[in-house]
């Protein structure tokens, strides 16, 4: 797909900072795609330069080097014009009047925005669609976190972005105000707009988005569907032990080879074992000897989650390349939240 067609197209960016006599390199030689409709999630520790590339797509910050462009538009030439393709949700407990109305609140930014010829019944639309239609005359001093979290949400849509940036959009919300959330950048999703997303949260990343890029130290490990990550990072299924017996079991398990990663905890009198195998299978063998000296209570095999291939990615992973265009990514389903 050319790069004019997409939401935001993102190649060989770079973003140094001075840090007294310091050269910091915060994002190093990172590329993203993000069509229209398509939900991207970027993954990595604190510090992989997670934020700091939202912020370069939103034109907030100018890349030392490198192409950005939202909706056709050069946002590094033109930042102005780019920014009327898109909204930023930073969330937080920032952003807004506290003691004005959630609708003073739109209003207000709606016109600095350019869309105040559409007044109130703008402002009163966009608190419906995220689901505050009856609170738009209450301070936003009075709202819960969640109910800011969508207020931002709104404040975001007002100008009806064809790209939305999302950085840790569901940080700090209890699990109902997280769900809503989630289904709320589907609904976004499926109105065509392309979203990229920041989070720490794994079991997120994998619901809400149908590609995900892996960054560290400023660059990018992998991107691709969950799947793909998975088969990029060698890793096969899981055996799960549940024994009893003396000392630790994951102290006689050596990683290479068969296994990817491992991991044991105790509680209660019994082991809990995690083997993370490569893609050549289980080595029943090996975790055969592994367990001779205990009593086995339970053994599973299971697919790995994304966190445990996550994980054992980043130990193992090195920089990728820039992403497979749109045309020749493999179709798939969103999944929905449940």
């Amino acid at each position: 797909m050319p790069a004019d067609d997409l939401a935001l197209y993102v190649r060989d960016v770079r973003r140094t900072f001075r840090s007294g006599p310091r050269l910091i390199t915060a994002v190093d030689g990172l590329s993203i795609d993000v069509a229209r409709g398509e939900v991207v999630g970027v993954l990595g520790p604190n510090g992989a330069g997670k934020t700091t590339t939202v912020k370069m797509a939103a034109t907030l910050l100018s890349p030392t080097a490198g192409d950005i462009r939202v909706c056709g538009v050069d946002a590094v030439a033109r930042p102005r014009r780019a920014r009327e393709h898109l909204g930023l949700v930073l969330g937080g407990d920032r952003g807004f009047y506290l003691r004005a109305t959630a609708l003073e609140n739109l209003d207000f930014f709606g016109e600095l925005q350019g869309v105040s010829s559409r007044g109130s019944r703008r402002s009163a639309a966009m608190l419906d669609r995220v689901g505050l239609a009856g609170r738009g005359r209450d301070r936003v001093e009075t709202f819960s976190r969640g109910m800011r979290q969508r207020l931002h949400i709104a404040r975001a849509l007002l100008a009806n972005p064809s790209l939305v940036l999302l950085d840790e959009p569901s940080i700090g919300l209890d699990p109902e105000g997280a769900h809503d959330l989630r289904q709320l950048v589907l609904e976004l999703a499926d109105d065509h707009r392309g979203m990229l997303l920041t989070t720490h949260y794994l079991h997120e990343a994998e619901m809400l988005c149908d590609r995900l890029v892996v960054i560290a130290d400023g660059q990018v490990l992998a991107q691709g569907t969950a799947h793909e990550i998975r088969r990029g990072a060698g890793v096969g299924p899981v055996t799960s032990v549940t024994a009893t017996g003396p000392g630790d079991p994951a102290r006689t398990v050596t990683r290479g080879g068969a296994v990817v990663d491992v991991a044991s905890r105790h509680l209660g009198g019994v082991w809990t074992l995690d083997v993370i195998w490569s893609t050549r299978g289980a080595d029943d063998e090996l975790l055969d000897r592994t367990l001779s000296d205990h009593h086995v209570l339970s053994r599973v095999e299971r697919p790995a989650t994304l966190e445990e291939t996550y994980l054992a990615f980043l130990r193992t992973a090195r920089p990728a390349g820039p992403p497979p265009t749109p045309a020749s990514r493999p179709s798939a389903a969103r999944p929905t939240t449940p």
